[in-house]
């Protein structure tokens, strides 16, 4: 099928979908510019985990130690009975922070890192702005403001925008 016209974007392949790539220059500078503005991302979930390994050292010290504890002293049934509830409950609260967690900061991770691949590499143009303030609860979520000598400095009003973004097609 190579070498006549197709009404498919990529002459081999019968997918009607197949779009450039955003990025056409896929070098080393490229990958760590994007590594530096996505870092806060990966920060807090590298945080998250060398917390949770924190906790499951000292998690670790109380289920198998408690077991042994209550093991020797109380009754052999005893401590088996709070190793696997130990056990249990360690492996829920790791479930709940992969599952959570470390999945809802990758999801953002991965929205803004294609947020900054599409911005930067396409053209495109903002074609509404709404206005959130019935949407965004201030009380909450009070934004930074500097007032300098008579005025205020450094205020951004939460906004939600609207891009066309043109692909290479």
């Amino acid at each position: 099928m190579t070498g006549t016209s197709s009404p498919y974007s990529h002459p081999d392949a019968a997918v009607r979908h197949s779009y450039p790539l955003a990025i056409q220059d896929a070098g080393f500078g490229t990958a760590l510019s994007l590594v530096g503005r996505t870092l806060p991302y990966a920060l807090v979930r590298f945080g998250i985990l060398v917390g949770f390994t924190l906790v499951t050292i000292l998690w670790f010290s109380l289920t198998f130690g408690g077991a042994a504890l209550l093991g020797s002293r109380v009754h052999p049934w005893v401590g088996t009975g709070w190793m696997i509830v130990g056990i249990g409950a360690y492996g829920y609260a790791w479930w709940f922070v992969v599952r959570y967690a470390l999945y809802l900061i990758q999801a953002g991770h991965v929205a803004v890192q294609i947020e900054h691949t599409i911005t930067e590499a396409l053209p495109h143009e903002v074609v509404a702005r709404f206005d959130l303030d019935q949407l965004y609860d201030y009380r909450a979520r009070r934004p930074h403001v500097s007032f300098v000598e008579d005025h205020f400095e450094g205020f951004q009003t939460p906004g939600l925008s609207l891009r066309l973004v043109t692909d290479g097609l």
